[in-house]
């Protein structure tokens, strides 16, 4: 399941003529779906390890 907005192609799109003016939703919406891909790789990863619970420790 992605965080970011999804556009009809799947890909990660912003919503607003608003938000594709402003550098800061831009990078947000890289930076969401940069984690998405990162959390799909580690499910993954644990799931065909044998895990069944990952933690993500945030700072």
């Amino acid at each position: 399941m992605s965080h970011a907005p999804m556009g009809p192609d799947g890909v990660p799109e912003l919503r607003t003529a608003a938000q594709t003016a402003d550098p800061l939703e831009i990078a947000a919406l890289e930076d969401i779906a940069q984690l998405d891909a990162v959390i799909k790789e580690m499910s993954t990863a644990a799931s065909s390890s044998g895990c069944s619970y990952i933690r993500i420790v945030g700072k």
